[in-house]
């Protein structure tokens, strides 16, 4: 990274690795400097990242993610859509959970 090399196969590799061994803090940054690179994205990434954050009940950051992985134009499953809707409701983050219900009527 250093070096300016922006590959995509080896940053998302590095965004599964970090998410599978629960620093999803460090997934998060790899993916935040792929977009500032627009280097393109893989949609499994977001949705292990998002999933990660679920698990950990941080539905906030969950949608954070699923926001990035909208703006870089991948489709998110309908699954993972209403796994982040029920965790912000369940949070008590009403307004939210509404918006992204919101998406998932846009996305058809």
């Amino acid at each position: 990274m250093k070096k300016s090399v922006d590959n995509k196969t080896a940053f998302n590799s590095l965004i599964h690795g970090h998410a599978k061994e629960g620093v999803p803090e460090a997934a998060q940054e790899i993916l935040t400097i792929m977009t500032c690179r627009d280097v393109p994205t893989d949609p499994e990434s977001h949705a292990l990242l998002a999933d990660y954050f679920l698990k950990k009940n941080e539905p906030a950051d969950a949608k954070a993610v699923l926001d990035s992985m909208m703006e870089q134009g991948h489709v998110p499953s309908p699954a993972l859509l209403m796994s982040v809707m029920v965790a912000l409701f369940n949070d008590g983050r009403v307004q939210t959970a509404s918006r992204v219900m919101k998406s998932m009527i846009d996305k058809g």
